[in-house]
């Protein structure tokens, strides 16, 4: 299941950042997000970035394997999530995919999302 079309650029820079509302958002996108081959990623937060939003864009750094995570290998890509959104994008950026419906369910209708199964 991808997103919407959008711009090559984004979540790929600051100025561009996928946005959603609130923090756990931020999480729950990227728990959701696969490459487009429908494998998982791997992501850890490197820090918060100023750019034309108001507020701090948090900066993940994406990996195709646990190891390459946690041994500080190479990142496949850097994506820019902006929390403090007025709602949470549904789409994707070039080259990934969501892996399941839960999160759109999640963001487009909160009367069917269970927490606990997510």
């Amino acid at each position: 299941m991808s997103g919407t079309e959008v711009r090559d650029d984004y979540g790929f820079t600051v100025d561009n950042p996928i946005e959603v509302k609130g923090i756990d958002a931020e999480y729950m996108y990227l728990d959701n997000l696969g490459f487009a081959d429908g494998s998982p990623i791997y992501y850890k937060r490197s820090g918060a970035w100023s750019g034309s939003k108001p507020r701090p864009v948090d900066k993940f750094e994406i990996y195709r394997s646990e190891e390459e995570k946690n041994e500080n290998g190479e990142p496949v890509a850097s994506l820019f999530i902006y929390g403090y959104g007025s709602s949470c994008s549904i789409s994707t950026p070039k080259g990934f995919i969501f892996r399941s419906d839960e999160y759109v369910k999640a963001v487009t209708r909160p009367d069917l999302f269970i927490p606990d199964m997510m």
